[in-house]
């Protein structure tokens, strides 16, 4: 009891408020989720966090808890000898967060076990956006690395356009929705489809069609913020997650944005006639269309159709 009430002492040094509530949502989440003071210092940790830390499998920098130094903890020359790997730059890319450098940090990385390694996501992000303390998450992924390997690569990142698959998006979604729990912002979902490849296709030849997705990607990416995420769900449908969106408002407000840029022609080299296309959009906003980001994406995903903004 004496290590939870200091740790609610810190969390109110924050000022992030409501600390028995905000406590209780990082509980809910199945990802393990550390708050981190500007000198890489715990400040609180969530129930998943702590169950895994009591574990006696759990590699070195994993036990860690309250007023430990996790900087220390991954940096550590143990970690390789346990089988962990960590990659070398994840302590240095830690501090480029807490310094202010940077919004995010992320990498993958896996831990040897007996039936096969385990993969997982680490990510860090910037609570306030400048200098000061992170939220440190760690996902496991060892289900599409392990049970269906010869679908990780494509679930990871898309090779026509390069972008991030449907299990990355997820995860940080994941990612977004934890911070939510730190200091009440909220996410947003977007998925959009578009409704006329075939015909495209059909008309035009399969390379146009890769041009078009292409340039569509190009358009998403100019059209969100550079910590947003843009990916490939599927042959004809993108989606991107939003952090700190406005309310509904803020919602629509993104949603006109793409209408305008998504809704311009396309004009394909060695195609003098411009191409058109048809688009749905749906949109999910966490603590309104779901809480889980299955649910958020299968919201936006159905968004498309029950309330669509067609192009």
């Amino acid at each position: 009891m004496a290590e939870v009430g200091s740790l609610h002492e810190e969390v109110g040094r924050l000022q992030l408020g409501g600390d028995a509530l905000k406590a209780a949502a990082l509980d809910a989440l199945r990802e393990r989720v550390a708050v981190v003071d500007c000198d890489g210092r715990i400040l609180m940790t969530n129930a998943a966090w702590q169950r895994f830390a009591g574990r006696s499998t759990s590699p070195s920098h994993a036990q860690t808890g309250v007023g430990a130094d996790y900087l220390l903890a991954v940096d550590t020359a143990a970690l390789e000898e346990s089988g962990i790997g960590l990659p070398g730059a994840a302590g240095s890319g830690i501090r480029s967060v807490l310094a202010g450098h940077r919004p995010l940090f992320q990498c993958e990385y896996s831990l040897r076990q007996p039936g096969g390694p385990a993969w997982f996501l680490m990510v860090v992000t910037s609570l306030h956006g400048v200098r000061g303390p992170a939220v440190i998450t760690h996902v496991d992924i060892v289900s599409r690395r392990v049970v269906d390997p010869d679908r990780s690569a494509a679930d990871l990142h898309d090779p026509l356009t390069g972008l991030p698959g449907g299990a990355l998006l997820r995860d940080r979604l994941a990612m977004s929705l934890a911070q939510r729990a730190v200091d009440d912002r909220r996410t947003a979902v977007f998925v959009v489809g578009i409704e006329d490849l075939q015909v495209i296709a059909d008309d035009l030849g399969d390379a146009v069609v890769d041009e078009v997705f292409i340039e569509v990607t190009r358009r998403l990416q100019a059209t969100v913020r550079p910590g947003d995420t843009v990916a490939r769900l599927g042959p004809a449908q993108l989606a991107f997650v939003c952090g700190a969106v406005r309310g509904p408002a803020g919602v629509e407000a993104i949603r006109m944005r793409l209408r305008r840029v998504l809704g311009e022609p396309f004009r394909i080299i060695g195609h003098p006639a411009p191409v058109w296309i048809k688009t749905t959009i749906g949109a999910a906003l966490d603590g309104v269309d779901g809480v889980e980001p299955d649910g958020l994406m299968l919201a936006a995903d159905v968004a498309r159709y029950v309330k669509p903004l067609q192009l």
